[in-house]
């Protein structure tokens, strides 16, 4: 039953609902006929959508509730077009049901098989809107090319609605990552908005990566597979069971690509796993096709780790290909958030007479390298890999300015770096330096580290017993004598970076020392219990059972 009021609204009942999905199943092409049953005559094109025949039709003023204006559907005896319903004192306007049942009882019919019919359309609608129906072209379409299917009626936008709709879900679900609505007879699009052309990489894409692909067909769609997530990881498995034969072959189709793939987010971990899983052979073969652009690849974000997968597995001789063409611009590699770590990969992997000209490119500028966030990094690695002898020039200049470089950020890194690899008198001097200027560098954010770092290596490390003299002198400058209230360490208790120092002495303490320790907490426990970074110190004292 329907009622109006304002809008002209329909409640379809679950009978109608029913009839019309019968209907729908009952004929032999399913929703076709059903819709081709609803275009008959255009009643469904002209009526439906006017004042009378749309589901939501308007009703614009109270005077004509319902104004049967629509000329296809003719209007129930005893009522003019355009006139009003008559009314009772009870009930107001009559009910489309009351009124059909005194009246019109053969115009229900026809109301209700109209009802059915738009039910059947609007049921295949998401088919209507790409022109398809279950069971051939939707009635009332006409086919636009490129545009789309379109209403043949020009006043109708029922259908551009729906494509609208379809347009934005089909952008939604291509957000989702890795689900992808795909239409079985037509090409899919990659994450990059690219054709994908190949049928067996569409079957992969279609189970996300559950699908078992012959050789056959990788092989002759590689470049496709290399930049797709899922063929991507599909070469990559496929890498680890080949024949060197069929290697040669893989490699033979993807090395005119190499560059470009070294470069792609996926490509990039098919040209990786061919470093790793090729002969030597083949690995110079892949190197020397990427050497034109090795400086590039080391700075982008992909190519960097396959350039320092390249130095992992290259062979001496090969990773000295890498290393002419770095030298060409060592300080923006070091500068570079990605170039960096292939600098750090050189130094790790290659010998240190083939990495001379990063040292020289660091002797150059060693202090802006030092207190650079990436330089930094590189600056510990040569100290971790080669002799102090090497590494002279950069080691003088850091020595002559320890309290510069100890209260930076990233310099303080490189001064503990030397107490840990530098030789000998490279520690002395540092330990001098620090106990020189004990309370400045004891209290400051990043120099206190450095602190830290000599308490440790007097003590534990292999060093220590040669440095015992230095260890001595340090403890007594922090400690003072007994009975003395000006102290450094009293100020270093009660500082927010200097209290770790304490905690780092207590840790490494011995013999006389641990005792004059003891006593210079117990003479200020009293108010390191009320402070908040006093009290590290007093839990720190109590675990190790100091007192």
């Amino acid at each position: 039953s329907s009622h109006f009021d304002g809008k002209v609204k329909a409640d379809i009942s679950v009978r109608v609902v029913l009839q019309a999905v019968g209907m729908m199943q009952s004929y032999g092409s399913q929703a076709a006929d059903a819709a081709n049953y609803a275009n008959e005559s255009s009643k469904f094109g002209a009526g439906f959508g006017n004042s009378r025949g749309g589901i939501d039709a308007d009703a614009t003023s109270p005077q004509a509730k319902l104004a049967y204006s629509t000329p296809n559907i003719k209007p129930p005896p005893g009522i003019a077009a355009g006139e009003q319903r008559p009314a009772t004192p009870q009930h107001g306007t009559y009910s489309e049901d009351h009124w059909i049942q005194q009246h019109a009882m053969d115009w229900q019919q026809q109301q209700q098989q109209q009802y059915m019919a738009w039910l059947a359309y609007m049921a295949c609608a998401p088919y209507a809107a790409s022109g398809m129906y279950l069971g051939g072209m939707a009635p009332g379409m006409q086919n636009q090319g490129s545009g789309g299917m379109v209403r043949q009626k020009a006043g109708d936008s029922t259908v551009n609605q729906t494509k609208s709709r379809d347009r934005r879900s089909r952008k939604r679900n291509s957000k989702a990552k890795g689900k992808t609505e795909e239409s079985p007879s037509s090409p899919m699009d990659d994450d990059d908005g690219a054709t994908i052309r190949c049928p067996a990489l569409q079957d992969l894409r279609r189970h996300q990566g559950n699908f078992s692909v012959p050789f056959d067909a990788v092989r002759q769609h590689c470049i496709e597979f290399a930049q797709d997530q899922y063929g991507s990881r599909c070469l990559q498995t496929m890498l680890d069971k080949l024949s060197d034969a069929n290697k040669d072959v893989l490699l033979g189709e993807l090395l005119p690509e190499a560059r470009r793939l070294a470069s792609d987010t996926f490509g990039s971990h098919v040209i990786q796993k061919l470093f790793t899983k090729c002969n030597s052979q083949q690995r110079n073969m892949l190197i020397e096709e990427l050497k034109p652009e090795i400086l590039k690849l080391a700075n982008e974000a992909s190519g960097c780790r396959v350039i320092q997968k390249a130095i992992e597995e290259l062979a001496a001789k090969s990773q000295q290909i890498i290393a002419e063409e770095l030298s060409f611009n060592v300080v923006t590699c070091i500068e570079s958030p990605h170039g960096n770590f292939v600098i750090q990969k050189c130094i790790e992997r290659m010998r240190p007479d083939s990495i001379t000209f990063i040292v020289e490119a660091i002797e150059t500028e060693t202090e802006r390298m030092a207190m650079h966030s990436f330089g930094c990094r590189v600056i510990q690695r040569l100290l971790e890999h080669c002799p102090p002898e090497m590494l002279a020039d950069i080691l003088t200049k850091i020595l002559s300015n320890v309290t510069k470089f100890a209260q930076d950020q990233y310099g303080n890194y490189v001064v503990q770096h030397v107490l840990d690899y530098g030789l000998l008198e490279h520690k002395r001097h540092i330990i001098r330096e620090v106990q020189k200027n004990i309370l400045v560098l004891a209290k400051h954010k990043s120099s206190s580290n450095v602190v830290e770092k000599c308490f440790e290596v007097l003590t534990t490390r292999h060093t220590a017993y040669e440095m015992e003299q230095e260890r001595t002198a340090l403890f007594e400058t922090v400690l003072g004598q007994y009975g003395d209230p000006s102290a450094p360490i009293f100020e270093m208790m009660e500082d927010k970076y200097g209290n770790y120092i304490v905690q780092k002495m207590m840790q490494n303490s011995r013999g006389p020392e641990k005792f004059l320790l003891k006593e210079k907490i117990i003479s200020a426990e009293s108010k390191l219990r009320t402070s908040s970074i006093g009290r590290h110190i007093i839990e720190q004292m109590e675990k190790m059972e100091i007192v």
